[in-house]
């Protein structure tokens, strides 16, 4: 799969705030893989269809560790924390892995066009706005995987492909890990001369050591 934008492009750091009033930082979604939008609860247009097509994916993977579905508002002057919970009600999403964010208009414009590249547009005050069909597939590192028409179905079931994809990579990798780090045990054992509590120590900064983000 492709890392979209310039080299070494990563989603920004970001304070918003969840439909349970709860403040979620770039600390929250590190060593996730997860699904990026933006939406208005009073939208007619596109947005009905983009989070009817956005239930089909939280469908498949809301019992899956280590997945989210991070849904920001474009129309936070309106769409306040209570509001944002009640739309979330109607689309069956739980706080735990389906975030409906609101914020700072200018950092949300600014996570969906310099963070996600769901739109090339440029803010230009008050009278901006954003209105984008588009998904963002980000993986464990913060790195943009993908995008992805939301109001396409055809869109929506290669996104729910490339996070089946993420995943496996994420599984093999923590199934070498594991492999590797038992061989790395076996040895510390056989050959360390430590005494136990320095052989413990060993170990324990080893595990920590192979907890890392997958690189793609």
């Amino acid at each position: 799969m492709p890392v979209l934008g310039t080299p070494g492009h990563k989603v920004p750091g970001f304070s918003i705030t969840d439909q349970d009033g709860t403040i979620k930082t770039k600390a929250d979604v590190e060593g996730k893989i997860y699904v990026s939008e933006f939406f208005f609860t009073t939208c007619t247009g596109i947005c009905p269809k983009m989070n009817a097509n956005m239930e089909k994916v939280y469908a498949k993977y809301k019992n899956t560790p280590n997945f989210l579905i991070l849904s920001h508002t474009v129309d936070p002057e309106n769409d306040s924390v209570p509001v944002l919970k009640e739309y979330a009600a109607k689309h069956g999403a739980d706080s735990k892995n389906w975030w409906f964010l609101t914020g700072d208009k200018k950092q949300l414009y600014r996570l969906a066009r310099q963070g996600y590249l769901v739109d090339d547009g440029t803010y230009s005050g008050d009278e901006d706005f954003v209105h984008t069909q588009w998904f963002a597939l980000v993986d464990k590192t913060g790195q943009v995987r993908g995008l992805y028409e939301g109001t396409k179905m055809q869109d929506v079931d290669r996104l729910i492909a490339d996070v089946a994809r993420l995943l496996e990579d994420y599984s093999l990798f923590i199934m070498g890990n594991k492999q590797q780090i038992t061989e790395r045990i076996s040895h510390i054992l056989r050959e360390s001369k430590l005494s136990v509590k320095e052989t413990r120590t060993r170990i324990l900064e080893l595990l920590i050591k192979s907890n890392r983000p997958l690189e793609h």
